[in-house]
């Protein structure tokens, strides 16, 4: 359903490119203002960890069930719930080939850091001034090849900029052309990413460093930490972890979900 979903949407795009990808509407741009009133930044979370986003009342007894196995990332932060435009918007980047959607989303995570504190953003527990060196999650060779961009590094770059530090998309590598995530519970996922990652020493020392690796979607976190694991390995002095969107994931017996978790909490306008 969901592959049929994404070439219908493809077809759409190629015959009416002017149209928001978050819900088709004729549009000049990527997101039209219902659906960025729709998106929804991450405030409260569940596990200081791994940010898992709170969507219910309380944080669930324990705390976050992944991250009972150990995590190699200082933190890892969310800046918006993956639902609904968001989704859509992604999709559209990595699926249906959309380039110009990655200028929007990356000015997205953008706004997120620079209105942390004032938002009152769970994005205020990440020391984004002390960064060094920003990385994106890389695609398997064979990945990249075949979608030709990393929607990782499209939005990490710009960041780096912001920041004012040293963007790297070749400090680490993935050796395993692991299995897509989706679908996959938080064992299963540990699993699946268990050693795919291995950081390369270039032009920029690692060593010492404080690293920011960046993805698209985060869900469990298994993927963010082997990065950082790989990056520790190799001398990083810390390493952090952020995510444009955020997943909600379930207990092990259970299949993660996303959309649902975001239409559970208030919608509010991000820019």
């Amino acid at each position: 359903m969901r592959l049929a979903s994404d070439l219908w949407h493809g077809l759409l795009d190629l015959l009416y490119p002017g149209r928001c990808a978050g819900c088709g509407v004729l549009y000049q741009g990527m997101l039209c203002d219902e659906c960025r009133a729709c998106l929804q930044p991450i405030r409260a979370v569940a596990c200081e960890r791994c940010g898992a986003p709170l969507v219910g009342a309380e944080p669930p007894p324990g705390g976050c069930s992944a991250c009972r196995n150990p995590r190699a990332f200082a933190g890892l932060r969310g800046a918006f719930l993956y639902g609904g435009p968001m989704r859509e918007a992604i999709r559209a980047l990595k699926f249906r080939g959309r380039i110009a959607a990655a200028r929007t989303l990356a000015s997205l995570l953008v706004w997120a850091v620079v209105n942390a504190d004032s938002e009152r953003l769970s994005l205020r527990r990440i020391p984004f001034r002390k960064v060094d060196l920003v990385c994106p999650v890389p695609l398997h060779p064979r990945r990249l090849r075949a979608r030709g961009f990393n929607q990782a590094a499209l939005l990490a770059k710009p960041l780096a900029s912001h920041l004012r530090a040293t963007f790297d998309e070749g400090l680490l590598m993935r050796v395993r052309d692991t299995r897509p995530q989706p679908g996959l519970t938080a064992r299963d996922r540990e699993r699946n990413m268990a050693g795919a990652f291995t950081a390369t020493e270039g032009l920029h020392p690692i060593a010492g460093a404080t690293v920011l690796v960046v993805d698209d979607v985060a869900t469990t976190g298994a993927t963010m930490s082997q990065c950082a694991a790989a990056l520790l390995g190799a001398g990083a002095l810390r390493v952090w972890a952020v995510a444009l969107a955020r997943g909600v994931h379930l207990p092990d017996e259970e299949e993660p979900r996303h959309s649902s978790a975001a239409r559970t909490t208030g919608t509010r306008r991000a820019v």
